[in-house]
């Protein structure tokens, strides 16, 4: 008797969880807002929210940039570098720019194409300037265009830029509907 009263009731709660689940499924395929996206197949478009990752990817792609160009590559010997402060021209103060700045020490240093120096360095043959900057777009519907430039600029000690190199990543976000 016991036993079919355990039987009965674990029957129960299965049928009840059951119906519970059920109950969760969606029964519509309307998203609440839409997030839209340009072409595809660029690779530097990104999710809803610019995360921190998205940055780091960033500061790789134009570090590799200023690693990769000819005049970098034309040194003949390793020249002086003084790396200046990354300067955050967002809106967004919560970026952890020290964070992109030790990548992008890293990856140079790593390089092994330049000897960096401190920025209270005297004797150095080049300096190479850094910003991280952001704009915003609105258009019909609410649409919002988000887009994060980093820029690196190379000066000679004479002052003269002689390469700059920038690289941006950007985000499509539609309104919201009012339904």
């Amino acid at each position: 008797m016991k036993m079919e009263v355990l039987r009965r009731l674990g029957f129960s709660l299965a049928a009840i969880s059951l119906l519970g689940l059920s109950g969760c499924a969606s029964t519509t395929s309307q998203p609440k807002s839409r997030v839209d996206y340009g072409d595809t197949n660029e690779r530097d478009l990104i999710r809803v929210g610019v995360t921190m990752t998205d940055l780091k990817e960033l500061a790789s792609t134009v570090t590799q940039k200023f690693l990769r160009s000819p005049q970098v590559q034309g040194w003949d010997t390793k020249p002086r570098l003084v790396l200046g402060r990354l300067v955050n021209n967002t809106d967004d103060e919560s970026i952890q720019m020290s964070d992109l700045s030790d990548l992008v020490t890293n990856l140079i240093l790593g390089s092994g194409l330049v000897r960096l120096l401190d920025v209270t360095a005297d004797d150095f043959d080049y300096i190479l300037k850094q910003s991280l900057t952001s704009k915003r777009q609105y258009g019909t519907d609410d649409n919002q265009v988000l887009h994060f430039t980093m820029q690196m600029k190379l000066y000679s000690l004479d002052g003269e830029l002689v390469g700059q190199w920038s690289h941006d990543i950007k985000q499509v976000q539609a309104g919201r509907s009012n339904f």
